[in-house]
């Protein structure tokens, strides 16, 4: 998980368009056509982005030095989602398992 998400995150800092694509969908996963959106994203991040992105007015990119390039967490009203590399890496490999498992 570590190595691909490091392989992951590289590809975002190459090619922007793709973390935009995500911060995105994960905007319209919450609602945020009709509610208050913070994506918080490494502030490198932000700063590519920027010129991607057209968010609505209750829509908005908080810098968090916490996280990684490629990293979001998405908080609106009582939603949370955890976006990191390491957690969406994590849930695939689980579906991956749950996927074996089942068919075995």
């Amino acid at each position: 998980v570590r190595i691909a998400g490091t392989l992951v995150g590289r590809a975002y800092e190459a090619d922007p368009a793709l973390l935009a694509q995500l911060v995105g969908e994960a905007i319209d996963a919450v609602g945020g056509a009709t509610r208050e959106v913070e994506v918080r994203l490494h502030p490198d991040d932000i700063a590519a982005l920027t010129p991607l992105l057209q968010l609505a007015p209750h829509q908005r990119l908080s810098p968090d030095l916490s996280l990684s390039r490629g990293d979001l967490r998405v908080h609106a009203e009582a939603v949370r989602i955890d976006g990191t590399l390491e957690a969406r890496l994590r849930g695939a490999l689980d579906a991956v398992i749950r996927k074996a498992g089942a068919s075995a």
